[in-house]
């Protein structure tokens, strides 16, 4: 669903390229060159995998969702997935 194309768009960028701020239009971005809709409350689901541990935000960015980073939690939820 939405929610695990979100952690793994954001697992990308942050993980693979480097990138240390990641702000809506870099996500969606990614999903119109992979063809994907593009999520269309990003925020929401953010707020969601924060709830579900898998997604943290440092405290020196104050909750901006732009610095979401992957939790161990959060990686291993997506190893999973592609498990299946």
């Amino acid at each position: 669903g939405k929610p695990d194309q979100v952690l793994g768009a954001l697992h990308f960028l942050r993980d693979i390229e480097g990138l240390d701020d990641c702000p809506p239009r870099v996500i969606n971005a990614l999903f119109e060159q992979a063809n994907i809709d593009p999520p269309g409350n990003l925020s929401l689901y953010i707020n969601r995998l924060l709830e579900k541990n898998f997604l943290s935000i440092a405290k020196k960015h104050d909750d901006k969702n732009r610095f979401a980073e992957l939790t161990d939690e959060g990686r291993k939820h997506l190893e999973k997935k592609a498990e299946n």
